[in-house]
């Protein structure tokens, strides 16, 4: 089955956990038998619409695209607002040589709607939203609770 798994971020630059988070899927996914290729914005400097990469044997299509972080709120709406239109021109030849079974995408960028709306009408795909939670030990690690607090205690899974 190919599998296009579309994301915000990606490796190998990306230190986001749900970047970490969406290429061990897409591992996962290959080790079953599957094809899947991880699809997100690359970089304003890349010469071509579409680079095509290898990042330990999953291959990633990096669209080009405006900085979604490190910007103004403004420019990042904009750049984010894009990111469909300018993922869609950059993959739409390629879907001439691969067909798309299923399209996983991640939650919270709501930008990639029309992108996966254009990949299911043109593959007659299947699609899954993977929706974004907070998990006890990322509250915990990203500061906004204590380890040893009673909402810890209520919340863990654990007890």
């Amino acid at each position: 089955m190919n599998i296009a798994i579309i994301g915000d971020d990606s490796l190998p630059k990306s230190s986001l956990v749900h970047a970490k988070m969406l290429h061990e899927l897409a591992c996962e996914l290959k080790s079953a038998g599957h094809h899947p290729i991880l699809i997100a914005p690359g970089s304003p400097e890349q010469v071509k619409k579409l680079n095509k990469i290898d990042i330990q044997s999953i291959e990633y299509w990096k669209f080009k695209s405006g900085k979604l972080r490190g910007q103004g709120k403004l420019k990042r709406a904009i750049n984010e607002s894009l990111l469909s239109y300018k993922a869609w021109n950059a993959i739409k030849p390629e879907l001439k040589q691969i067909n798309f079974d299923l399209v996983v995408y991640y939650s919270p960028s709501i930008f990639f709607g029309s992108l996966v709306r254009n990949i299911k009408k043109n593959c007659n795909a299947s699609s899954y939203l993977v929706l974004r939670d907070d998990f006890p030990q990322w509250i915990v690690d990203g500061g906004l609770i204590p380890e040893n607090s009673l909402i810890y205690d209520h919340i863990s899974c654990s007890h």
